[in-house]
């Protein structure tokens, strides 16, 4: 009877064991499936084709389409609005953003002087291009830009204008050339997990904490580059002497302030925050436009 009785013990501890690793697999593959389901939506649907009707003709200003090359016979599209001032400012879109969302910046800028180089960074509007990079691609189209905007016009001084992962992106191609002379950052993220903790609170949920390192495994296999490395800021920027003007809306749900206030405290050397009161992500310049306009002539001005 002893022995039935541990037989039976046994048994029943097996079939829990079993049922346990059953369980175990059956979540790991829901969570890996949830992942790869999530990554792909991120990397590959973007917003591909035909960009709105507008130029920068509607904003009266002169242009010339151009296209550049930036490695594997990937196509970089967008304008050139020429002030023949040699001083150009590379004008770099948030996420699924193309250059037609930075028209309403470009007459101030065009009307300072400047140069301007608006482009749709690769997969998205009329560039080619399968994947969207987590703004490593878009910093690697400004590094091209501002090649392109060398051969082509001769200019030799260079500003960045980014907004969101635009911004970022502009950080990032920064830590890589001498070529960048100012950078206005608006709304920049300072690492992915940073910005994502806030967005949607997912820092406050335990499940996120967890699968996060899976997430960022699985978008480095996925984009065929090191992203969760290339695109942290928190330490990178330390090494960024180039001046960057920091601007963020306190009421920014999508990207949380806590992003331009850590860069602006570890960056070393010249630099600028300005937290806008009651903005939401991106739209400091919609609520106040003058100021906005004020302080990035001023800027750019200064070091460019």
């Amino acid at each position: 009877m002893k022995y039935q009785r541990t037989i039976i013990t046994l048994k029943v501890i097996l079939g829990v064991i079993l049922a346990l690793v059953v369980i175990f697999l059956i979540g790991a593959g829901t969570v890996g499936f949830l992942i790869r389901r999530d990554l792909s939506q991120e990397i590959f649907n973007t917003t591909r084709g035909t960009l709105p009707d507008k130029t920068p003709a509607d904003m009266g200003l002169e242009y010339v389409d151009i296209e550049y090359d930036v490695g594997n016979g990937v196509k970089i599209r967008g304008w050139f609005i020429d002030a023949e001032s040699k001083k150009c400012i590379i004008m770099a879109p948030g996420k699924g953003r193309t250059r037609t969302d930075f028209l309403y910046l470009a007459p101030f800028l065009h009307g300072e002087g400047y140069d301007l180089l608006l482009f749709d960074p690769r997969s998205t509007g009329e560039s080619e291009g399968e994947k969207w990079g987590f703004g490593y691609f878009e910093s690697r189209d400004i590094l091209e830009g501002i090649e392109f905007a060398k051969r082509r016009y001769g200019d030799n001084r260079f500003g960045v204008l980014g907004v969101s992962t635009g911004a970022s992106a502009a950080l990032m191609a920064a830590i890589e050339t001498t070529s960048i002379s100012a950078i206005v950052a608006d709304s920049p993220f300072a690492s992915i997990k940073l910005a994502a903790e806030s967005y949607g609170n997912y820092g406050t949920k335990p499940f996120f904490r967890l699968t996060f390192p899976l997430y960022m495994f699985g978008a480095n296999r996925m984009v065929g580059v090191n992203v969760a490395n290339k695109t942290d800021l928190r330490e990178r920027v330390s090494c960024l002497e180039v001046p960057v003007l920091f601007i963020h809306g306190d009421a920014d749900q999508i990207i949380d302030q806590i992003n331009s206030k850590l860069l602006y405290e570890k960056k070393p050397g010249e630099k600028e925050i300005w937290i806008t009161e009651g903005v939401g992500h991106g739209r400091s310049f919609v609520k106040y436009s003058e100021e906005y306009e004020k302080r990035v002539i001023e800027f750019f001005g200064k070091y460019l």
